[in-house]
């Protein structure tokens, strides 16, 4: 009997061995199959995704049409792809193109305390008074009410703008006549700054290749300034008049607190009392002296004319704050900061910093409304010759 059982045991064993061996062969032969059929496979994605030579007709590569397979449908040039890729990421990051360079003027040194310390960046895109360059011309002019102001360097960037039926000029849509009158306005501008007179001294003009809008405008010139302050201007506001700046910049120096300094307009006049109306008792705004300067504490970034420091603006409003392409800072920053306030009190100010000097409760900078803004030369425009006027604003420097 045990004979027997030993016979049957080494009879399954066999069995059992030879099974394994059949079923190691079949596995051998069906992955060296699979591999051929891989290189094959991989050879042809190869041939069906490859960039074709000029004058190559793409349906002939590799014999087959990419186009006609849904997995074949992405198949494109490389360097297309890429570029594509590239603009996808720099629009959901909203980083702004880089401006082009279209003068300068020679370089001056005056007032080397405040040259060296501060930019000024002054945006202009197009309005219905093109090509007539007298409004940016008196606000540049208008510096002069800040002596230090005049040798700092300048940056005026030129927001591109899109091609429509109508004239839209806060949405930077113009039509093809608005698009000409405004290139013509750059070409005077540019010859008024490589002039360089006056207030235009040390100043850099810049045109964005499209539309951004005032914010990634804003943001494209930053990338430009290497001075820890910045003075942010628009073409419509100029200076009535002079405030201490030099005192200004050794208080924001002394007190990081002060992260930004708006100087005042008609709007913000007795802010204080017209904020607690505005808000029903909800803020409260106390005066705060630092530098021997009086300050109010600001619920809302504006950005009319202001000083701030160049790392507030490249780590905070540019940072991981996002805003809409082609919108003003204050439209999106602006309301989130409102917001945080009332729901966290004054508390959350501190990390807008924004501060008003309320040393002298009068007008520095006014509003003349660029978008309205017509010279009694720029009022026909439909139907006059600019050729014989070019000259058609004397300077305001």
């Amino acid at each position: 009997m045990y004979s027997t059982f030993r016979t049957s045991t080494v009879a399954l064993c066999g069995c059992g061995a030879a099974l394994a061996g059949v079923v190691l062969v079949r596995y051998l032969l069906n992955r060296q199959a699979s591999d051929a059929g891989g290189k094959v496979s991989a050879s042809q994605d190869a041939q069906e995704c490859e960039v074709p030579s000029p004058g190559t007709n793409a349906s002939t590569r590799g014999g087959k049409d990419p186009a006609g397979s849904s997995d074949r449908a992405s198949c494109r040039d490389d360097l297309t792809w890429q570029k594509e890729k590239a603009e996808r990421r720099r629009k959901s990051k909203l980083i702004p193109e880089t401006p082009i360079v279209v003068a300068k003027a020679a370089h001056t040194s005056q007032h080397p305390d405040v040259q060296n310390r501060l930019t000024i960046i002054l945006t202009t895109s197009p309005v219905q008074s093109n090509p007539s360059t007298q409004m940016i011309e008196e606000v540049v002019g208008d510096i002069a009410h800040v002596p230090s102001l005049v040798s700092c360097k300048k940056m005026i960037v030129c927001d591109g703008c899109t091609v429509a039926d109508g004239d839209k000029f806060r949405s930077g849509k113009v039509t093809k006549e608005s698009l000409q009158r405004y290139d013509e306005y750059i070409e005077r501008l540019a010859s008024i700054v490589r002039q360089g007179h006056g207030s235009f001294a040390n100043t850099t003009l810049l045109r964005m290749p499209s539309r951004h809008g005032f914010g990634l405008a804003v943001k494209a010139a930053l990338g430009r300034v290497t001075t820890p302050y910045v003075m942010i201007m628009q073409h419509d506001r100029p200076f009535v008049a002079s405030f201490p700046l030099p005192a200004v910049l050794a208080a924001m120096d002394a007190d990081p607190a002060l992260k930004y300094v708006g100087l005042h307009t008609g709007s913000t006049r007795d802010y204080a009392h017209r904020t607690r109306t505005k808000y029903k008792n909800k803020i409260k705004i106390e005066p705060y002296v630092s530098g021997g300067l009086e300050f109010l504490p600001m619920v809302f970034w504006y950005d009319s004319t202001h000083i701030s420091t160049t790392e507030h603006y490249r780590s905070f409003v540019f940072g991981p704050r996002r805003l809409t392409k082609g919108n003003f800072i204050e439209a999106d920053l602006g309301q989130v900061q409102i917001q945080d306030i009332l729901a966290g009190g004054m508390e959350a100010h501190a990390q807008y910093g924004t501060w008003l000097l309320n040393d002298v409760d009068e007008r520095v900078v006014c509003h003349i409304n660029g978008r309205g803004y017509r010279t009694e030369f720029a009022r026909p425009y439909q139907t006059r010759d600019y050729s014989e006027a070019t000259g058609d604003v004397e300077h305001t420097v």
